[in-house]
């Protein structure tokens, strides 16, 4: 094997090694951006009555809320429209942590959280293989 062969095959298996670090990369961002999905969707939620505290529509339109559990008061926050100050929504929290809630309305399915972790890295994956074939192709020449 030639040199220009030998520096071929160690660009291969690096890009490799790149796409396969993309991909954890690309999963662990999106399972960490919804972090307070992951440990509501996986296990078993109750529900209470909440009602909104405010709402700031021009930052990611969150939705500030406050809920009671056995006695005491919880308070959080979701990206959620359509809510004005005094009104009352559903509220799932972890029973284990009543302090990890969202909107019931918001929350995923298990499917969907799925499948949009599967998109999201699959998205990630390509576009490094592509990066990473480019880088193969030019560094061939």
């Amino acid at each position: 094997m030639n040199a220009k062969g030998g520096k071929v095959k160690r660009l291969r298996w690096g890009c490799i090694a790149f796409v396969v670090f993309l991909f954890l990369v690309g999963s662990a961002s999106f399972v960490g951006s919804n972090f307070h999905y992951k440990g509501l969707i996986f296990t078993d939620t109750m529900t209470v009555q909440g009602v909104v505290d405010r709402t700031e529509p021009t930052n990611h339109s969150f939705t500030h809320y406050r809920y009671e559990v056995e006695g005491e008061l919880y308070r959080g926050f979701d990206s959620a429209e359509g809510y004005e100050r005094g009104d009352h929504l559903e509220i799932a929290y972890s029973p284990e942590d009543p302090r990890c809630s969202v909107i019931q309305e918001v929350l995923p399915s298990r499917s969907e959280f799925l499948i949009s972790w599967l998109a999201g890295t699959f998205v990630v994956s390509t576009l490094g293989a592509v990066v990473m074939a480019f880088a193969v192709k030019q560094g061939a020449k």
